[in-house]
């Protein structure tokens, strides 16, 4: 099959290629999102040259090449995906699509990029390799696939022995059952929230976050007795939204605007005179406004006692202004004593919680927190 490459037409042919393959032979989507047929037949055939496809062979695994709709359609039939590209950019659309599905969001997934991918805030949150089990980026790493094919094997034998999750289960516990198997197959004591400045509380758990929000059901499990949440973080969260992506500032404290500066006071000894230093300033000296004697000699002449906040638009001067945050999201503007407070955790999971994945059975009463 690898050896005709140039002429398969992505992915017409995939029902007709599925049709020749047993039910249940390890079989390996590959999926690429060029955006003509030849562009598709190109890059597949360039990643596949050399050794690549035989070490494919010698990992057992049967690759047949599809769409990311496909895939989940025949989720069933794959046991690993493979997704091709030149860059990153190229295949995060396919890496969203498939961890996004309840269908595919367990099963093995190898990114091939023929180029190295380079660090960006934008690339899929907080970091998009957490999404997928493996990369191989470059020509370079093509010629080694062995480790990267064999933790695709791995976490699909992880998956066999699990027992079907029951179609009446309701569709809260479904998702809470995926992510203890998550866990389980990937061989995880602990699900780590990583750093997301796109997620609304600055932290996520990949890759479920690209579904939803899933600390609810991560707390649900708690509560259950399957997982066992321990705090590694605190940030502070809008009181509107409760979006934790804050923007501190200080502001007047008279009007709370944000044009204001800071500027040291000036006492004048001969005339007692005390004002902000603009207000002394003459050119490169100082000379004082009340009396117009030059002011040359700190701690002889005068002396900075104090540093002002000095607002532009209402001319309010003290010490100290106030802090307010701006919500990123929503626009709010509540002062720093408003916020509130949000734990982070890491979520464990307990003896309890690995058999519960592996038997697919929930418990009913919930346990103490």
């Amino acid at each position: 099959m690898v050896s005709d490459l140039t002429q398969i037409d992505l992915p017409s042919r995939l029902f007709d290629e599925l049709a020749g393959v047993a039910e249940g032979e390890p079989t390996l989507a590959v999926v690429t999102q060029a955006s003509s047929s030849s562009q598709k037949n190109d890059l597949v055939t360039e990643v596949f040259a050399g050794p690549f496809a035989g070490r494919v062979r010698e990992h057992g695994l049967t690759p047949l090449f599809c769409s990311a709709d496909e895939a989940v359609l025949r989720a069933t039939r794959f046991r690993a995906i493979m997704l091709v590209g030149e860059t990153v950019e190229e295949i995060l659309p396919l890496v969203t699509r498939l961890r996004s599905d309840s269908a595919t969001v367990l099963t093995p997934i190898l990114a091939a990029l023929r180029r190295a991918a380079k660090p960006t805030y934008r690339l899929l949150s907080a970091g998009w390799s957490r999404y997928v089990d493996g990369v191989l980026e470059g020509e370079e790493a093509m010629w080694q696939p062995g480790p990267a094919l064999q933790r695709l094997r791995q976490i699909d034998a992880r998956q066999w022995p699990l027992q079907p999750i029951d179609d009446r289960f309701p569709e809260a516990s479904r998702r809470q059952l995926l992510i203890l198997r998550w866990m389980v197959t990937r061989e995880l004591d602990a699900l780590e929230p990583v750093r997301d400045p796109a997620s609304p509380l600055a932290f996520s758990y990949a890759p479920f976050d690209l579904v939803s929000d899933p600390t609810a059901d991560l707390d649900a499990l708690t509560r259950l007795g399957l997982l066992k949440r321990v705090v590694v973080d605190r940030v502070c969260a809008c009181p509107s939204c409760d979006d934790a992506r804050l923007l501190f500032r200080e502001v007047c404290a008279a009007c709370r605007s944000t044009d204001v500066r800071r500027g040291d006071v000036v006492h004048h000894y001969a005339c007692g005179h005390v004002q902000s230093e603009a207000f002394f300033r003459r050119g490169n000296g100082l000379v004082c406004p009340s009396c117009a004697q030059p002011l040359r000699h700190v701690g002889i002449d005068y002396e900075r006692p104090a540093t002002l906040l000095y607002c532009n638009g209402c001319g309010h001067a003290a010490a100290e202004g106030t802090t307010e945050a701006r919500c990123l999201a929503c626009g709010a503007t509540p002062l720093a004593g408003d916020v509130r407070e949000r734990s982070i955790h890491k979520y464990l999971i307990t003896s309890e919680g690995t058999e519960a994945a592996r038997s697919s059975l929930m418990p009913a009463t919930p346990s103490e927190v």
